[in-house]
């Protein structure tokens, strides 16, 4: 995916609310895990970095898994927005 064409998806994702603005609890990366980014709906390979953010009470907690593309253009947006 294209750097334009990632900007929009995260820009109507953070519109229709299926992508968070707030800052997240806690982050970390690793492997890629092959379950799909939040952005580009694409698997996460082994070969590349996986970057999970989580929101949410540790017993509850909801799980976004990003690209590291993906997740740079998220937080840039996100950040540029005055996300709370």
């Amino acid at each position: 995916m294209d750097e334009q064409t990632r900007e929009r998806r995260v820009r109507e994702l953070l519109r229709d609310h299926l992508l968070p603005s707030a800052e997240p609890r806690r982050a970390w990366g690793g492997h890629g895990t092959g379950m799909p980014c939040a952005v580009c709906e694409e698997p996460i390979t082994g070969a590349e970095v996986e970057l999970e953010v989580e929101y949410g009470p540790p017993d509850a907690a909801s799980l976004y898994r990003f690209h590291y593309g993906c997740f740079v253009t998220w937080e840039r947006i996100r950040q540029a927005h005055g996300a709370p």
